[in-house]
């Protein structure tokens, strides 16, 4: 939600004959959670309703979009509607699915991997959690702003980039390959507008967003999401991240194939 938004430290002034120090890549990303509300504020975060407009300027139409979830235990649910077709992604700490147009599917690895990210939250809080190794590895700017730019590496998935201003300490971009049932693809994903919202903190209400097929890097397509509403810390309905039995079952048989074909049996 991923879906959706660090120390990105001062730059120490020192004596002419001495550099600069460049803060590491964790300083970076405890100065983002320090500005967007600090660990106390997010402490206090036990869920979020959030609805959202995704628009394709090439074509111009806009889509709905809501997201919903809990922190403890991490669950989200996001529902896409595109012209009555609509698509559910569920996440829960023993399963994740997808309920769309051809029916439901389970997400597994690497894709079950962005969704545990994505459902946190805020992954910068608890990096360890869900990298292997963060790297500062120089600095590029984005639309104009200097940004200190980090090369992430997940315990599940492929490396991710983000860049976080210089100047602000906000994040303000993140490049990652993402799978999907249609083949990897490429999403930049730009980064604005921070605003303040309930229990001191600040999210971003709007992200533009880059989608490159690996396969056919010439059929870009840019999305432009727009937030429109965020409430946290209302109850939500437990039954909303309830497992299908249906689910349960591709489950139970998806592991059972898995445990076969790990034993040769």
């Amino acid at each position: 939600m991923r879906s959706l938004f660090l120390l990105a430290a001062c730059v120490v002034l020192c004596p002419s004959d001495v550099d600069a120090q460049e803060p590491s890549a964790k300083e970076i990303l405890q100065r983002f959670v320090k500005l967007s509300g600090g660990k106390e504020n997010y402490a206090k975060l036990k869920s979020y309703e959030m609805t959202a407009e995704i628009s394709v300027p090439a074509i111009s139409v806009k889509f709905p979009l809501t997201m919903s979830g809990t922190l403890n235990p991490t669950q989200q649910l996001q529902v896409l509607d595109q012209a009555g077709t609509i698509t559910r992604r569920y996440y829960t700490e023993k399963l994740a699915w997808e309920d769309g147009p051809t029916g439901k599917r389970l997400i597994t690895g690497i894709e079950k991997g962005q969704a545990t990210r994505e459902a946190s939250f805020l992954p910068e809080l608890t990096p360890d959690r869900f990298y292997k190794s963060l790297k500062v590895v120089g600095t590029e700017k984005v639309h104009g702003d200097n940004c200190y730019k980090l090369a992430l590496t997940p315990k599940v998935g492929k490396k991710e980039t983000a860049f976080y201003s210089v100047a602000s300490g906000f994040k303000r971009r993140v490049i990652q390959d993402v799978l999907t049932p249609n083949g990897e693809i490429r999403v930049q994903t730009t980064i604005s507008d921070y605003r303040k919202i309930d229990g001191g903190l600040r999210i971003s209400f709007k992200t533009e967003q880059k989608l490159t097929p690996l396969a056919a890097p010439n059929q870009i397509t840019n999305l432009v999401v727009n937030l429109k509403k965020c409430e946290i810390n209302k109850a939500i309905p437990e039954l909303t991240f309830k497992v299908p039995s249906d689910v349960a079952a591709m489950a139970t048989a998806a592991a059972k194939k898995s445990s076969k074909a790990a034993t040769g049996k």
